[in-house]
């Protein structure tokens, strides 16, 4: 992003921020083919161990949607390999036994709800949020959504 000034129609000047955007290049594949050779790794064993969904999506009213719009057929469908190896990853570190276990295994469920392939996006007051996933009974899929990053999902362990 790049910031200018300008004035404005009062005559003031103020500070904007143009955005710019740009094709993706060799190192950003590079890095995705990464996520991907590392979810391959991993994810048998993530989804026997429940780190990862790995139910089939029950036919019904609103879940038909997603197979028919999508060609989603598993729950894990509704996330990106991105998101899948971020949780997996998560789940998979937790060494702990007892309350604190189930404390930090809720706080990533939290996570699976606020950053999938069925997450809004909600600009409220100008300021960019994610809606739920689970907000509604309506599992509306989307041509775009919006992905949290690693660093940004630090909002979820905020107890």
């Amino acid at each position: 992003m790049e910031t200018y000034t300008e004035r404005n129609s009062q005559g003031e000047i103020v500070e904007k921020t143009r955005r710019h955007y740009c094709s993706v290049d060799n190192d950003e594949l590079a890095k995705e083919e990464k996520v991907l050779a590392l979810l391959k790794e991993h994810f048998a064993d993530w989804q026997k161990k429940g780190f990862i969904p790995s139910r089939v999506i029950e036919k019904g009213k609103e879940t038909s949607r997603l197979h028919r719009e999508r060609g989603w057929t598993h729950w894990h469908h509704l996330f990106n390999p991105r998101q899948l190896l971020s949780k997996g990853l998560l789940y998979s570190n937790i060494k702990q036994d007892g309350l604190l276990q189930i404390i930090l295994s809720l706080r990533i469920s939290h996570l699976a709800n606020i950053d999938s392939r069925l997450t809004l996006w909600n600009a409220n007051l100008g300021k960019d949020n994610t809606q739920q996933t689970f907000s509604n009974q309506a599992l509306n899929t989307l041509y775009n959504y919006p992905g949290r990053g690693f660093f940004i999902n630090r909002v979820a362990w905020n107890l």
